[in-house]
């Protein structure tokens, strides 16, 4: 008959959804860059308190420079920095001589109410990566940070920018010269346990439909009634339909404890970011993804003298 033959390939097609869905892992936590939204979007009140609290926070980076899916890698270690809250980026120098601010996302870019504003740092040591030749250095200049958030999301960004003076390889590994910048997540402890909240009742509402929607496969394929065969199918639809709007296939891991240091103002920063540069300003265009990174804070004496 042909509604069995209908029956029997819709079986087929909720079996492979119900695969498909299975094997479907959420993705590594990334935030979205708050600064490439809408131009109108409301700039927060805290970020200046954000920004105040890191002053003379002391960190230091390690860069993993490569693309994901290759065994290339330029790992560049101890890159330590000293932020400065009190100072604000440095200008442009006269007639083409140093420094040479570089664009920041927020403070240069579509919404600059979103961020702290550019602010300076200090490059204690421009971190070291080794070839057959010994340790070298990464020739960084004109450091320069800021906090992008945009009021009322419960995590912001804090971004590091770098120039660097010349193209640096290892290999075949290559960190282009030019700008460089290094993204980390930021909480508040209070938005990061309601994200954690959120996230977990989503889970637990995919987990329901996806219950519902194989029992109701099951009794499918053990009813020999062609109507009811068809009732059953239709509930299964039904519940695939409510996993697939209930936003799990797009949702964002939120860090774990182990994974998120304190930094001032009661902010958690997460120890993971990424690395990526950009040609040209933050109104358009695209960015290149380096890399990835690691963050840690440090006290004064293990920092470079």
């Amino acid at each position: 008959m042909k509604i069995s033959t209908d029956l029997s390939s819709l079986a087929t097609i909720f079996l492979a959804l119900s695969a498909a869905t299975a094997s479907t892992k959420v993705a590594a936590f990334t935030i979205p860059l708050p600064f490439l939204s809408a131009i109108n979007s409301p700039s927060n009140p805290l970020l200046v308190d954000y920004a105040t609290k890191q002053n003379s926070a002391k960190l230091s980076i390690r860069l993993d420079i490569g693309k994901w899916d290759s065994d290339v890698r330029l790992p560049i270690d101890n890159l330590q920095i000293c932020l400065d809250s009190t100072s604000p980026r440095p200008g442009k120098g006269k007639n083409g001589e140093p420094p040479h601010p570089v664009p920041l996302p927020g403070a240069d870019g579509p919404n600059p109410g979103l961020s702290s504003g550019a602010l300076a740092l200090d490059i204690v040591q421009s971190g070291t990566f080794v070839t057959l030749d010994g340790a070298q250095s990464v020739p960084l200049t004109d450091g320069a940070w800021e906090i992008v958030w945009r009021y009322g999301n419960p995590a912001g960004s804090i971004i590091f920018a770098f120039r660097v003076s010349y193209d640096v390889r290892r290999n075949e590994a290559r960190l282009p010269g030019g700008r460089l910048y290094v993204s980390y997540p930021l909480w508040t402890s209070d938005g990061i346990a309601e994200s954690r909240k959120y996230v977990a009742d989503i889970q637990a509402k995919a987990e329901q439909y996806k219950t519902e929607r194989d029992e109701a496969i099951s009794r499918a394929e053990e009813c020999f009634n062609p109507l009811m065969k068809a009732l059953h199918f239709r509930e299964a639809f039904a519940a695939q339909e409510r996993l697939d709007i209930s936003g799990v296939k797009t949702l964002q891991e939120v860090p774990e404890a182990l994974d998120l240091i304190g930094v001032g103002g009661d902010l958690l920063l997460c120890r993971y970011g990424t690395v990526w540069t950009k040609d040209g300003n933050f109104f358009g265009g695209d960015h290149e993804l380096l890399g990835s990174s690691t963050i840690r804070s440090v006290e004064c004496n293990e920092l470079k003298p």
